[in-house]
């Protein structure tokens, strides 16, 4: 279990709310406490896509899965026509991996391998298809690994473009949509994480008049496979009553990178003294 300890306060019922860093004085604690729940939750992507229109959908998001060395598995992707239209797509297999970019989760590699590379691993039977108006077609994939292969996590996509006709002889591919793939190469695998940061989002000091007040926390893969850590910031009042709970669903972190989660905290009270802990599980078991 790791603590970290900052400090806020809402003084009065103007809901002026302040925080200040620990090396100056602290009026409320914010602590850090990290649970080992267990079991990993897998994000799962709704199948019902009734309400989109004027638009193509492609699922599920995100398949999770795990290999041995030698093995091969087939898995759906499903391509939802929702325009008034009979359209085609272009389809192909292409690698991810964690982004340098602020704000950019996902770095893409287009032609080029990533670092935890699984597009030469992928068979897709077609890499054009043709969708009728309202039809739902079925796009198997192949994923088949070598008996010799490193251990630890592959990442990739296989990502669907609509193809727009413009003019005779012209083409223009555009609305890109993927299936993301997050394999597993089952063995020995090393499996570690930390929360590195939990605060409050603004800086040093900062005055809040009224919600939401925004939490950040930040969490480091230090492991060779990614993980899907979940859980939940709990706040209680001066004499340690919990008044409200926020949920942390999974989000996704690559191997070897930081990522950070924003959360906002919509039920401020008028003022008091309050407490936030934050439980979170790494998401691996």
């Amino acid at each position: 279990m790791r603590e970290k300890i900052k400090n806020f306060e809402l003084q009065n019922p103007s809901t002026s709310f302040i925080v200040q860093s620990k090396k100056k004085s602290l009026n409320i604690w914010l602590i850090v406490i990290v649970i080992f729940l267990g079991s990993l939750f897998p994000v799962v992507a709704s199948a019902q896509y009734d309400h989109i229109q004027n638009a193509f959908v492609v699922s599920p998001a995100k398949h999770e899965i795990s290999l041995s060395p030698g093995e091969s598995v087939i898995r759906n992707i499903y391509i939802t026509n929702k325009f008034n239209y009979d359209a085609d797509f272009i389809i192909n297999v292409e690698d991810i991996s964690s982004s340098n970019v602020p704000d950019e989760v996902v770095k893409y590699y287009g032609t080029g391998l990533g670092p935890y590379s699984i597009r030469n691993y992928i068979i897709v039977e077609n890499d054009h298809i043709r969708v009728l108006a309202g039809e739902t077609k079925v796009v198997p994939m192949m994923i088949s690994l070598p008996a010799k292969i490193k251990l630890g996590g592959l990442y990739g996509g296989v990502f669907v473009s609509l193809v727009k006709k413009l003019g005779v002889n012209g083409t223009n591919i555009s609305s890109r949509v993927g299936s993301l793939i997050f394999l597993r190469v089952k063995g020995l695998t090393e499996e570690q994480g930390e929360v590195k940061r939990f605060d409050l989002t603004g800086g040093a000091k900062i005055l809040w008049t009224r919600s939401p007040v925004d939490w950040q926390v930040t969490f480091e893969n230090k492991g060779n496979v990614y993980l899907n850590p979940y859980g939940l910031i709990e706040i209680k009042n001066w004499n340690g009553q919990v008044i409200d709970r926020l949920p942390i669903e999974p989000w996704f972190v690559f191997p070897d990178s930081l990522r950070t989660r924003l959360l906002a905290w919509n039920n401020l009270p008028l003022f008091g003294y309050f407490t936030a802990t934050l439980v979170l599980n790494h998401g691996y078991s």
